[in-house]
Formats: structure tokens, sequence, C-alpha cells
């Protein structure tokens, strides 16, 4: 089963506790699925349970080694997603000139 590599962009529900502290995030995923459909599946309900709606879908299915030669941070995680199924890594904006 491979690791998939997805870049969000989220932002706060009105449900979601700091909704007036936090604008949105930028958030870097890696799951382990079946499919790259699936991952995406699986995310939306991830998200829809802490309270984030997704603005922006960005997908990047193949990761190879050139990739992760200048991304360690993401290969870290990509290895981290092998053991643990997912990894999210949240980098939340206080305003919307931050993104």
């Amino acid at each position: 089963m491979p690791v998939y590599y997805f870049l969000y962009q989220v932002k706060p529900t009105v449900n979601h506790p700091k909704r007036h502290d936090v604008k949105g995030a930028f958030v870097n995923r890696c799951i382990l699925a079946d499919s790259s459909e699936d991952g995406r599946h699986i995310a939306q309900i991830q998200f829809e349970q802490l309270c984030w709606h997704i603005q922006i879908l960005e997908e990047n299915t193949g990761a190879t080694a050139e990739f992760y030669s200048i991304n360690r941070e993401g290969l870290e995680h990509d290895e981290q997603a092998l053991l643990d199924k997912e990894v999210y890594t949240f980098h939340t904006y206080e305003t919307e000139e931050e993104c």
C-alpha cells in the first residue's frame, strides 16, 4: 500500500474552538491508503471531525527520492505514515496576509 501526499488549505468552521484566533491553515498530509481517492475521503472525514473546511487541495501522489532530497521533513512524515497510517502537519495563520 503506497503513501500519498496531499497539501490542503483549510479554514476553521463556525464550530472550531479557535475560529476567532486562527484564520486558516496549510496542512501537509501523508497517508497510507489503497488509492488517492481513499486518502482524500479519509481526510474529508478527519477535517470535518476537527472542524476544518477544505478550501484547496493540491496532490502529489508521486513523491520521489528527488522530491525528498530537498524536503527532508517530508521524508520523515512519509516514513512516519508507514507506521501510523497517516500524519497531519498544520501550519496555521492568524491573518489573511499570512496565507
